[in-house]
């Protein structure tokens, strides 16, 4: 019989290697360990920018809306 070069005749095998996968994941979790500080930065940034979005909106724009109504009247 006569067998394909580079195959063995079982099947594939398939060789993987542990120390790369599991580096990879070790990788992932020190990326946020090592950036913890300038990711909470940025979400606190946002929300920051969120709150004065909506006091701006409701706090300041609102009243003078009402005011603008009123003043039509």
């Amino acid at each position: 019989m006569s067998q394909r070069k580079g195959k063995s005749p079982g099947g594939s095998d398939e060789i993987i290697d542990v120390v790369e996968v599991k580096g990879s994941q070790v990788a992932k979790s020190n990326f946020f360990e090592e950036n913890q500080k300038i990711i909470s930065y940025v979400i606190l940034g946002v929300g920051l920018l969120a709150a004065i979005y909506f006091a701006y909106k409701y706090l300041y724009i609102g009243p003078k809306e009402k005011e603008a109504v009123n003043a039509k009247e």
